[in-house]
Parts: C-alpha cells; structure tokens; sequence
C-alpha cells in the first residue's frame, strides 16, 4: 500500500510538469500605490563657493544744494521818493515846539517776486542795515557803525544819523530813528520809518532844533542811502533741514546757503 502511494505521487508530478504551456505575455500595469512616509532630512552640504560680484545699482537722488534753491533780494535802498510823510510837532503852552515826530511809510511797493504761494510754503526773512551808535573809548566820542539786524517775518530795527552841522560826536549829537515792515503780501512788501526828535524830558528844550519842523524832502535825504533792507525767502523743503541755524545771525544765515553778504 505505501509503495502504491508513492507511485501514485510520481505518477501525478510527472503529468503535471508534461502538461505546463508556454509563458504568457506580461500583464497591464497595476494602479500606484500610495507613497511611503517621507524619510528624514539629510545633513547639510557645503557652503558653495562665492559668486561673482553684481552691476552697480543706480545713483541716488542729489541731496539738497547749499543754497537750497533760497532766494533773495539782495540789499535794497528804501525808495523815499515814493513814500507818504506823517507828521506832528508837540509844543509847549508857549506855542514852542520841542520836537518833532515824522513817520514815512511806502507805497505802491513793488515786489513781483512775493507770491502768495511763497508767503504760505516758505520762511521769509526781512533784514535791516542801518548805523549804530558805537562809543570810542580812546576817543571818548561816539561813531556810526553799520548794524544788521532782523531775521524773522515782519522784522524791525533801529538806527542813528548824525545831526547836520554838528561838529562834536557826542551821544545828544546823533539822532534816533525806527524803522519796520508794515506788511508783506502779494507783490508787496511795506515799509515803515519813524522819528522822535531828542528833546531833554526835564527842561521840555529840544536837543535837534535843526530836525524841528521841517519838510518832507528835508527829512528824506537822510533814510536814502544809508538804510537798507533786504528779503530771503527759504522753501519750505529747505526750511525743515536748517532748524538749528539763528535766523536772527545774519552772517550765519548767508554762510549756509551761500549768499553774497
């Protein structure tokens, strides 16, 4: 019975292998499976070697020129001939007069340069040269020296001329006068002169009766060459970089943005 087995066995092999065919074509490709996870990040390579230097980039704007574009009127002489004379004699119960008051102010200024858009976008500055009283100490006496003053919108200042005919250079013989803008606006700039004459305040006696009563052309000559004033008017774009400069330091003033002093 065991040998029969073993027989059937062989006997069952030997016919299967003798009845297997040829090998088939290959079959169409399964469907992808899902990817696996991913797996951890390697580590890092080299530094690469520097690369080649790159094109200049393009130039910057030009920062703000010295002057910043100010401008500027230069030094001007007051036109005396076009102004308007006010004037008042003060008196004593006698009828004498002790002094004189005289205000010129000026008319139909011509100023085509002041625009509206400068008097509300930019800094304008009025300055004044006139003559000061300066004291001699070598030899005791008094002299005129010039004076620049201002530095602000509607500026003002102060001067002395020398009473005419007078020899001796003492304080009494020099007379006081003030002058200030009046208004600046479109196409105009007012200007404004005024004049106490000296009188002693204890005696009520005038100290100039050569200035006492006299005419409006009189008066004139002694404003036309020798007061002065000049305009600079700073954009605003300029006025926001120089807020550490003293308007009121002429010579700083003009330094700074160039200007013919």
């Amino acid at each position: 019975t065991t040998m029969f087995k073993k027989l059937l066995l062989i006997s069952t092999l030997v016919s299967l292998f003798a009845c297997q065919g040829p090998e088939g074509p290959v079959g169409p490709q399964g469907i992808k499976g899902d990817s696996g996870v991913a797996g951890p990040a390697g580590p890092a390579g080299p530094a690469g070697a520097d690369g080649a230097p790159g094109a200049d980039g393009l130039p910057g704007a030009n920062g703000l020129d010295g002057n910043a574009n100010v401008a500027s009127t230069g030094w001007l002489n007051v036109n005396m001939d076009n102004t308007r004379i006010n004037k008042y004699n003060y008196t004593k119960a006698s009828g004498e007069i002790y002094q004189t008051y005289v205000n010129f102010t000026t008319l139909n200024d011509n100023a085509p340069f002041m625009t509206q858009e400068l008097i509300d976008n930019s800094v304008i500055l009025t300055y004044w040269k006139t003559k000061a009283l300066a004291y001699d100490e070598t030899q005791a006496n008094y002299n005129l020296a010039d004076r620049v003053s201002g530095g602000n919108f509607m500026s003002n200042a102060y001067g002395y001329f020398k009473i005419p005919g007078r020899e001796n250079s003492n304080f009494d013989d020099f007379q006081y006068f003030y002058t200030g803008v009046n208004e600046i606006s479109p196409g105009k700039v007012s200007l404004s002169i005024s004049m106490n004459t000296n009188y002693n305040n204890s005696t009520v006696v005038s100290l100039a009766p050569e200035l006492l009563d006299k005419t409006a052309d009189f008066y004139r000559e002694f404003f036309r060459n020798d007061l002065k004033y000049r305009v600079i008017v700073i954009p605003a774009n300029a006025s926001l970089k120089v807020r550490n400069i003293d308007y009121s330091n002429y010579d700083e003033v003009v330094k700074h943005f160039g200007l013919d002093y």
